[in-house]
């Protein structure tokens, strides 16, 4: 399977996912935007993942590929790619599903617990188990898209993720930390 991520900063790369591609033989290409590198079109991949960085959803002024890339995530929502989105990535996903990405009531900065939701309704929640530690690094927070489910809460960040069917997994929490 063809992978393309998008890089925002050179010190958030795909961590212990690229391993995890690469022994099933994926093949990888990335967006480094911070470097001015282009979108890929969308014909180039068949799973886009979206990575994380310090910027907000509404900092296009500053970082104005930032507008594209919510484009490019319409599309690939559109052209049903699979898409995983981590953090910022997580972000940019609700926002281009016209949820609402605001500021957290508190800054999320170190290990914590994530609990997933009771009810198993779909195949990401199904493997996850009722309570897990995961990294944060954020300072926004996202609402969860009409039709998409939420797969985690705690009790500093209400939405930790959410999915759309089997092919979009947005997730606050980075989980490609080793």
């Amino acid at each position: 399977m063809r992978i393309h991520w998008l890089q925002h900063v050179p010190f958030e790369g795909l961590g212990s996912m690229e391993g995890w591609f690469l022994s099933r033989n994926h093949s990888l290409t990335c967006s480094r935007l911070y470097e001015n590198s282009s979108m890929p079109s969308i014909e180039e991949f068949e799973w886009l993942v979206v990575m994380g960085g310090p910027m907000g959803v509404r900092d296009n002024d500053a970082f104005p590929w930032l507008d594209q890339e919510v484009e490019l995530i319409r599309s690939a929502l559109k052209n049903e790619k699979r898409i995983l989105g981590v953090c910022l990535g997580a972000q940019l996903m609700a926002h281009a599903m016209g949820a609402s990405v605001y500021r957290n009531p508190h800054k999320e900065i170190s290990w914590f617990p994530v609990d997933s939701p009771k009810e198993k309704t779909n195949a990401f929640v199904e493997i996850l188990p009722p309570r897990f530690d995961a990294f944060h690094w954020h300072g926004d927070t996202f609402g969860i898209p009409e039709s998409a489910q939420e797969i985690g809460s705690n009790e500093t960040t209400k939405n930790q993720g959410f999915s759309m069917g089997t092919n979009a997994l947005a997730l606050q929490f980075h989980l490609e930390l080793r």
